[in-house]
Formats: C-alpha cells, sequence, structure tokens
C-alpha cells in the first residue's frame, strides 16, 4: 500500500526534530475493494496519522469506488499493560463512522460495535482501548458517505495513555466475585495473557490463580475478544457500546474472606473505560513490607519473625500495597496501604511513617469544630473555592460525607440561596440549624433558605472528591436578562426557569442593561431573535449583519468564504460552523474571500498541527514565489498569506529565523484556533489589552517604522510589545501592516470595541 510521508530532505536539522516531536504523521489511503470488513484496508499506524479516501454512500461489494464503504483495519504498535485510548476523528462535512467486530459464531461477519459521538465541530468521532498485550492495538473501522461528501476525507488518529487504580486489597486465590452498577459491565485481563470468553459482563464469578489482572470498567456494553455477544475480532482491544455519561462506576469484589471491597472508578470523556489492576495471592514465598522498604521471595514465617508486613505468596514489591500513615482532611490518620489511602481520600505518606510522625493536619472546614466563618448578609455574596476530600468522614448524613462545613451567623432576617458548581462531580448540599448539618439534603444547591438571625449550618460534599465552588447569595428579586434580550425583575429561580440569566443583586432593568438579541441561526434552517449565549447553548451560531429574522434568512444558501479563502454555497448556519465568513445575498463567491493568517496555520486549515509541517517547508524554501510551488496543497489565497502565518519569528521576513519557533510550536501544539506565537489584539499597539485613543500615536509610529527590529525613538510599549506591532497593527487581516490598515484603524478609533475586544475586520 502506498502511504505519503513529509519529506523534509531539504530541511535536515528541521526535518530531525520534528520527526522526534510528531513522527512525521503519514496518510493511509485507502485500497479498493474495502467495502466489508474482510477486504479492509490495512493500516500501521502511529498516534496522529491519518486514514484517507473518498466516499459518497454506503454500498458493498460488488460495487467498487467512491459509492462504496470504505474499512479500514487499524494497527498501532504498543507494549504490555501501556493502557490506551484511541481515537478516530473525521471532520465535517459529515461523513459516517464508526467501529466493526464480529458475531460470535461469524469469525468473517460483521458487527456494529460503536456508532461515532459528534465533535464540537460537527465531525465524527469513535473511541476504543488497547492494552498491548500483543504488541499491536487493532480494530476495525468504517467510514461512508452521500451525495454531500464528493471530497476525500482525512480521519486522524489521536492516542492518551491511561492509568489503573490500584485496587485497595491483594485478593485471596480461588473464587472471587465481581459485580458492578446496574447497566455498567466490567471486562477482566490476566497479565500477561488476554480476556477469555465469559469473563466480560455485569457479574463475573470466577476461580483465579495467582497473579496480575487488569479490570476494565464502563457505564455501558463492552465489546471485548470474549464478550457474549459480538467480539473486537483482536485479542486485547476494549470497545465501549456507546458515549453513556457518568462520572464513575461502583466495583465491587469479594474474594474467599467473604469481605466485600467497594471502590468508585472515574471514567473519562463518554464513551469511557476506566481501569483497575489487582492482585491475587497465593501460598509460598511473596514480598515483606519491613519499614521504609520491601524484601521479596520470604515466607510468612520470616516476614513476622522480622516484624514486616507480608503482602501474600507469589506477589511482588509492588509499595502501592505496603502500610504507611494516612492523613485525612479532618486530621485523622489510618496507617493502611497507600492504595487503600488513595481511594478512601486520603494523603498517604512516606514510605513506613507512622502516624505518630505524620501528625497531620486538620484543614479549614474540616468539622463543626473548625468550620468556615462566614456571616450573613454583611458577606454576600460568598465565594468559596476548594478541593474535598475525606474531610470529615464521621459525617454520615451526606453518604460518603466528604464535607466541608461552613458556620453561618445570620444577623437579620435573610432569604438565601446556596448553589455549588463542581464539573464532573456530583455536588450534595446539608443545611440546618445543628452540625453536623443532616437536614435538608439537596443535590447542587438550596434555594429560598429564609434564615431567621442565629446560626446555621451548611456541609458540601462534591462525590467522589474533587474541586468545587461554593457561592451563597441573596435571593432576592433582581434584573433578569432574558434570552429575547428583555429585562425583567424576577426571582433567580424564575428567571432561571424562563431560561435568563440573574445579574446581581440589587440591580435593576436599566436600558442596554442586558445583552441585544441578534439574529441566530439553526442546523435546520430556523431562526431566533435572542442574545448570542441562550444562541450558542441552545446549539445555534449567531449571524451577524441580519438585523431580523426574515424568510429565509437562515435556509437560504448563499456565498460562504472559509478560513483558507476559498468560497464555497451552503446555508449560513454550516458556513459559520465551519468557521466561514457568510457573505451578504446575491453576492458571488468569485474574488470576495481572503484567506484567514493564523501564524503556524501554514495551511490555513484553523489549527496548527503536523500537516502544516508540509506547507511550511515549502514557503521557507520558495518564500519570494508569487504562485504557490508544485505540491502546494491548500488554496492560492492561503499561499498569499505567508506572509504572516510562516512569519513565526515577528521579522517581517521569511527565512530560517523562523523554523526554531515552528519548531518548538508543533512540539508543544496550542489548542485548535490558536497561534504559534503571543496573541495579539488587532488595534491594540501598547498592549494593555483595550483598544482606545492611547493606541494611536503609537499606531502612527510603527507604521512609519514597521521595518525596524528594534523599537524606534518614542516607543512607549516595552520590547516584547513592539515584536507584536505588525500583528497588532495588521487591521485589515490581510496579513501585512501597511498604509491600507490606516483608515480601518481610524474607523476602530471612532468606535472602539470592549475592553479585551479586537479591532473588527472591516
Amino acid at each position: 500500500m502506498r502511504v505519503t510521508r513529509f519529506l523534509t530532505a531539504a530541511l535536515p536539522a528541521l526535518g530531525s526534530v520534528l520527526s522526534a516531536a510528531s513522527a512525521l504523521a503519514a496518510d493511509f489511503p485507502e485500497v479498493e475493494p474495502n467495502d466489508r470488513r474482510a477486504d479492509a484496508t490495512p493500516a500501521t499506524m502511529q498516534c496522529g496519522d491519518r486514514v484517507t479516501g473518498i466516499t459518497t454512500g454506503a454500498d458493498l461489494f460488488p460495487l467498487i469506488g467512491p459509492g462504496t464503504a470504505d474499512y479500514f483495519r487499524i494497527a498501532v504498535p504498543s507494549t504490555p499493560l501501556l493502557i490506551r485510548r484511541y481515537t478516530l476523528t473525521i471532520p465535517p462535512p459529515v461523513h459516517g463512522l464508526s467501529l466493526h467486530g464480529h458475531p460470535v459464531s461469524d469469525l468473517t461477519g460483521d458487527f456494529l460495535l460503536q456508532s461515532a459521538t459528534e465533535t464540537p465541530d460537527g465531525g465524527r468521532r469513535v473511541t476504543w482501548y488497547g492494552v498491548g498485550f500483543s504488541g499491536l492495538d487493532q480494530i476495525s473501522a468504517r467510514v461512508t458517505g452521500s451525495a454531500g461528501t464528493p471530497d476525500p476525507y482525512a480521519a486522524a488518529l489521536e492516542c492518551s495513555t491511561e492509568t489503573a487504580l490500584f485496587f485497595p486489597a491483594i485478593l485471596r486465590a480461588g473464587n472471587i466475585r465481581i459485580s458492578t452498577t446496574t447497566g455498567a459491565q466490567v471486562v477482566l485481563f490476566q497479565v500477561p495473557l488476554t480476556s477469555q470468553p465469559g469473563w466480560t459482563g455485569n457479574l463475573l464469578n470466577l476461580t483465579f490463580a495467582p497473579g496480575e489482572f487488569l479490570l476494565g470498567v464502563a457505564a455501558t456494553v463492552l465489546y471485548t475478544p470474549g464478550s457474549a455477544q459480538a467480539r473486537t475480532g483482536f485479542p486485547d482491544v476494549v470497545v465501549p457500546a456507546n458515549a453513556v455519561s457518568a462520572a464513575s462506576v461502583r466495583v465491587t469484589l469479594e474474594d474467599s474472606s467473604g469481605v466485600p471491597v467497594t471502590i468508585h472508578v472515574p471514567l473519562g470523556e463518554a464513551p469511557a473505560v476506566g481501569w483497575v489492576r489487582f492482585h491475587v495471592a497465593g501460598g509460598g514465598p511473596g514480598a515483606c513490607c519491613i519499614g521504609a522498604g520491601c524484601i521479596a521471595n520470604m515466607t510468612a514465617d520470616m516476614c513476622a519473625a522480622a516484624g514486616g508486613v507480608f503482602l501474600g505468596g507469589g506477589v511482588s514489591c509492588i509499595l502501592d500495597y505496603c502500610p504507611r500513615a494516612c492523613c485525612y482532611g479532618d486530621g485523622d490518620c489510618r496507617f493502611i496501604t497507600a492504595a487503600a489511602c488513595v481511594l478512601s481520600n486520603g494523603e498517604p505518606q512516606e514510605l513506613g511513617a507512622s502516624c505518630a510522625a505524620a501528625q497531620c493536619p486538620a484543614s479549614p472546614g474540616s468539622g463543626c469544630i473548625d468550620p468556615i466563618q462566614v456571616t450573613v448578609p454583611a458577606q454576600l455574596p460568598f465565594t468559596d473555592t476548594r478541593t474535598s476530600c475525606g474531610m470529615s468522614r464521621s459525617l454520615t448524613c451526606a453518604s460518603e460525607s466528604e464535607d466541608v462545613i461552613y458556620r453561618l451567623t445570620v444577623t437579620a432576617p435573610i432569604c438565601l440561596r446556596a448553589t455549588v458548581s463542581a464539573p464532573g462531580l456530583t455536588p450534595t448540599l446539608a443545611e440546618s440549624t445543628i452540625c453536623p448539618p443532616c437536614d435538608g439534603l439537596a443535590r447542587g444547591n438550596l434555594d429560598l433558605l429564609v434564615l431567621p438571625p442565629g446560626t446555621h449550618w451548611i456541609a458540601v460534599r462534591p462525590s467522589p472528591c474533587g474541586e468545587y465552588t461554593l457561592l451563597l447569595e441573596d435571593c432576592a428579586p433582581r434584573a433578569c436578562c432574558l434570552p429575547n434580550g428583555s429585562c425583567e425583575v424576577l426571582l433567580p429561580q424564575v428567571c432561571t426557569q424562563l431560561a435568563g440569566a440573574p445579574r446581581a443583586v440589587g440591580t435593576t432593568c436599566a436600558p442596554n442593561s442586558c445583552p441585544s438579541a441578534r439574529t441566530c441561526c439553526f442546523a435546520d434552517g430556523s431562526c431566533q431573535r435572542i442574545a448570542v449565549e441562550p444562541c450558542t447553548s441552545a446549539g445555534g451560531l449567531v449571524l451577524v449583519g441580519e438585523p431580523d429574522c426574515t424568510a429565509g434568512v437562515c435556509a437560504d444558501v448563499r456565498g460562504c468564504c472559509l478560513r483558507n479563502g476559498a468560497c464555497i454555497v451552503t446555508s449560513p448556519f454550516e458556513c459559520l460552523r465551519s468557521l466561514g465568513s457568510v457573505l451578504l445575498p446575491g453576492t458571488p463567491c468569485d474574488g470576495h474571500c481572503a484567506a484567514v493568517c493564523l501564524p503556524g496555520d501554514v495551511n490555513c486549515d484553523g489549527a496548527v498541527n503536523n500537516f502544516d509541517i508540509a506547507p511550511f517547508i515549502a514557503v521557507i524554501l520558495e518564500p519570494g514565489s508569487v504562485d504557490p510551488p508544485a505540491g502546494w496543497t491548500s488554496t492560492p489565497q492561503c499561499w498569499q498569506v505567508r506572509g504572516c502565518s510562516a512569519d513565526l519569528d515577528l521579522s517581517g521576513s521569511l527565512n530560517g529565523f523562523d523554523v526554531d519557533p515552528f519548531i518548538a510550536c508543533v512540539s508543544s501544539l496550542p489548542p485548535p484556533g490558536r497561534s504559534c506565537v503571543p496573541e495579539c489584539l488587532a488595534g491594540d499597539m501598547n498592549c494593555d489589552g483595550v483598544v482606545n485613543n492611547l493606541d494611536i500615536d503609537l499606531f502612527v509610529l510603527a507604521n512609519i517604522w514597521t521595518s525596524s527590529p528594534t523599537p524606534p525613538a518614542g516607543w512607549r510599549g516595552s520590547f516584547a510589545c513592539w515584536n507584536l506591532h505588525r500583528c497588532s497593527g495588521d487591521i485589515n487581516r490581510d496579513g501585512t501592516f501597511n498604509g491600507f490598515d490606516r483608515d480601518p484603524f481610524v474607523a476602530c478609533m471612532i468606535q472602539p470595541p470592549p475592553p479585551g475586544d479586537a479591532c473588527p475586520a472591516p
């Protein structure tokens, strides 16, 4: 199969560094016929590589060509016990993307394991996991198209390494029962072997020999090498069936001791699998923890005679299982294993440290004796951000009781609203006139708390553990900005029920106190006049320059300028979703679009990544060429802004001095939409974050001395700010700071943008 890689022979130094940073991303084109899983195009990929092809349908053999589905057999070299999460992402326009395996009874058959989830930009993504036992993590992926996808696609592989939790106890050999939450599933792997039939499900009841095991946990059905309904077809790959969202999954293991041990396994972004490592001990010699060390191959009697803790027969020296002091937020201490300490939200101390030596400190708010003091209403609104892990474990009224306690001294009758935000966690609050406050448990917020003068207590518990922010505020009526841009004075909870945004306590509906309504387009072509935030929250996109929702304003197709300077005809919503600029109705595409410069994004696709390497090399080799060189894969308009996108040392010239900044940038990629150079605001010549009349003199000075490598006399900004002057002075966004920027700068000074915003592009 033909593999296309970026060649860097012309710039050996650049190539050698970039190969280490990005492994020089490869494209793996489809090879027809590949319309069935059995005929999948093989692709042995590295992270960052892409599979490519063209498909406009989902037809099957005997048809051959773009109208058929494309199957790929993706294989990624790996190592045992290196748990990796893989995602394959295909950008818009929308293609079908899915993972496939086979029915249990038909090894050559086809079974849909996972359909793609939508990415924020409207693309599609599938996710799977590999544990590397065979040295090659493999999966079958399928791409389909439609009449709207005649152009080539490129689906990129991304990888991340997962860390498995250590189970807090070593289990006994023999029968072990593994169970999990209803609807969730687990998969068992034995190290260094693979998973077996019967080792996937909601409940496993198996006989274990001594050894090390790996447990995968998901909130949904798992397809594995041995799952009952269908299988992945490869020995060490796990596929969650769908994107069920859950912060964690409860798993219980019980050996012959009859004592069940339950842990909460955290999950990442759905579809997700969490991982747990556990060990099973048998007879014979094993590891012995003695003081601050561990000795292998000791018998239980030898270990006891030495005053140590025997981990079990056949168990190696795993220091996470050696006991040490474990400190909790309330000052409590237990002498337990590091694994058990972490899973009970404690802080493990040094190996062998005793509780007497640890002297665990208590954190503020860790109990009724040392609460966080708040005076109400004098301190309202009150905001407190902190991390709760294991505080006040004795407060059983809040389930696992990782509580932080607040003591409220109320000096006048008040209506109070308590809100806890804890992304990815499930926060619980409780309020009472006694401590611990076990009354009135609520999820996330306590509203309309009518409190008389006196002492009141509030407990906060994020679950399972993490950072939260508590907000206490007056629940009196205040200005409420409604989605349509209007303002009414309402109670906060009424405002929220109407999808509005409550303003600060005491605010009234003054003129222009709420964001004005804008024209908001939705994917179905419908239109609403609402403010920006409710528009985007509802999945819409703001269409600038349209004052009303006139007939067809969001449904009729029109010209759209893409970031690379190309022009397409599509709906306003699809144009905005592609980060394009919508042309006025009736405006033809020809000659109206220019590429948008993002320093480092040399191919003008809106992101700095490995696919900018080859275009950057082409620019450095032929910086003065008027026309794009042979092999240029982006648009001619994109070539015209190379003086901005490839000038990474901000010198105003394209040369070898741009190589090192480019290497540094692609070695540590910025987020999509962010550039390789320090951010600047167009028009903010003095770099103070505000475009105003203080920038006028510096704009004039920089426009005269724009080619100077050092600040001219009279420059009142910093040297670093001077290095940004070609960016901050490029008001018309054509990639060059020159006389053509003067008129748009004057227009910007007449009507300056809000603080933090740049001068708008003309």
